[in-house]
C-alpha cells in the first residue's frame, strides 16, 4: 500500500510540475506598414526558462538571460555571431539615446475572448529623445505557456532596467499576446557618434515620414519539451566576428529602432 501511494504521489508531482516547466512554442503574423510600404512576416518564438528563440525573416536569435548573451545565426552562410547581452559599450549608448526598450505597460480595463483564448487589454504610449511610441495589445494568461512566457518577460525587463536601457513602472502584461498593435513616429535624432549635418539630413528625411505601425497576431500557441540542442549553435557553423562600434552589430541587420516591445 505504502508502495502504490508513494507512486501515485510521484505521477501527481510529474502532472503538475510538467507544464509548470515545458517549454511554449508560438507562432505569429506580423504586418508592418509606413505609407504605402507594406510588409507581411511569420514569426516562431520558442521559450524554455531564461532561453528564447526567434526565427523570422531567414534568421534566429537566441537570447540566454542566465548567459547573457545573444548569439545571431544566419541558417544560409551557416555562419553565428556571439554578442553581450543587454547590449555593452556604443550599442548600449545608441539604445538608450533611442529611448531604451519600451516595457511600460498599463492595464487598459477590455477583456476579450481571441483565438480562443480570454485576454486582458493593456496599452502604453510614451515619448523619448527620438520620438513618440504607443501599443496597445490583448495578453492572455489561460493560454499554453502563458505563466512561462510571463516570467521571461519579466526576467527580460530586470535585465534592461539593469542598465538603463528600460521603463517599467505600469503593470506588465500577464501572459501571451494574443494580439498587439505599435505606433512609432521619429521625430529626433540623438545618436552617438552622429555628426550635426547626418543628423539633420536624417530629421529631414523622416520629417513627413508617417508612422511605422505594426500588428502582431498569434496565430498558434503550444507547450513542448525544448532539449538544450534548440538554443545551441550547430556543430557545422562557424563564427563570424562583427565590431560593436559599426552601423550593423548583429550581422548585417540594420540598429535597433525605437519601437515599443513585441512581447519577445
Amino acid at each position: 500500500m505504502k508502495k502504490a501511494l508513494a507512486l501515485v504521489a510521484a505521477l501527481s508531482v510529474s502532472a503538475l510540475s510538467g507544464p509548470l516547466w515545458a517549454g511554449v512554442v508560438m507562432t505569429q503574423r506580423i504586418v508592418t506598414s509606413s505609407g504605402s510600404n507594406s510588409s507581411t512576416d511569420d514569426r516562431t518564438v520558442m521559450i524554455e526558462g531564461n532561453k528564447q528563440k526567434v526565427v523570422m525573416r531567414g534568421q534566429t536569435i537566441v537570447l540566454d538571460l542566465d548567459g547573457g548573451k545573444m548569439i545571431v545565426l544566419d541558417p544560409a552562410s551557416k555562419t553565428y555571431t556571439e554578442l553581450p547581452f543587454p547590449p555593452q559599450g556604443k550599442m548600449a549608448s545608441v539604445m538608450q539615446s533611442m529611448g531604451g526598450v519600451n516595457l511600460d505597460f498599463k492595464k487598459a480595463g477590455g477583456v476579450r475572448t481571441m483565438q480562443g483564448y480570454k485576454c486582458e487589454e493593456y496599452e502604453s504610449t510614451g515619448k523619448s529623445m527620438m520620438g513618440e511610441f504607443s501599443a496597445k495589445g490583448c495578453f492572455s494568461s489561460q493560454a499554453p505557456g502563458a505563466a512561462q512566457y510571463a516570467a521571461f518577460t519579466r526576467n527580460l525587463a530586470k535585465k534592461f532596467e539593469a542598465v538603463g536601457m528600460a521603463r517599467t513602472s505600469g503593470s506588465q502584461p500577464d501572459g501571451i499576446p494574443i494580439e498587439l498593435d505599435t505606433s512609432t513616429k521619429l521625430t529626433n535624432f540623438n545618436i552617438p557618434g552622429m555628426s550635426p549635418e547626418q543628423t539633420e539630413r536624417l530629421k529631414a528625411m523622416m520629417a513627413n515620414r508617417p508612422p511605422t505601425v505594426s500588428k502582431s497576431t498569434t496565430t498558434s500557441i503550444k507547450t513542448e519539451d525544448l532539449t538544450a540542442d534548440t538554443f545551441a549553435v550547430p556543430p557545422d557553423y562557424t563564427e563570424r566576428k562583427v565590431g560593436l562600434g559599426g552601423a550593423a552589430p548583429l550581422g548585417g541587420a540594420p540598429a535597433p529602432a525605437p519601437t515599443p516591445y513585441e512581447g519577445e
